[in-house]
């Protein structure tokens, strides 16, 4: 709701929507990628607040290897930004 009283495109606010369950839809094509990466980001910064930070991100590091094929080192240059 928040996307859409900000007037960003339908299929972004819908994209954003799907994210919050990515393990329901298929990751194969442009959209599943991009529903993923969106779902990452979520993910990404409940790990960092989580309390156990190490194993939140190891955990999440094994959902975006299965999920958007992101080997360990890709995932930890997302991470990083580097």
């Amino acid at each position: 709701m928040l996307l859409k009283s900000w007037n960003l495109p339908e299929r972004l606010a819908h994209r954003v929507e799907l994210s919050h369950s990515p393990d329901t839809l298929a990751t194969a094509g442009e959209d599943g990628q991009f529903i993923g990466c969106i779902a990452m980001g979520a993910e990404l910064a409940d790990a960092v607040l989580a309390t156990d930070r190490p194993a939140a991100l190891e955990a999440l590091a094994t959902r975006m290897q299965k999920n958007l094929g992101l080997g360990d080192e890709q995932f930890t240059e997302v991470v990083t930004g580097s």
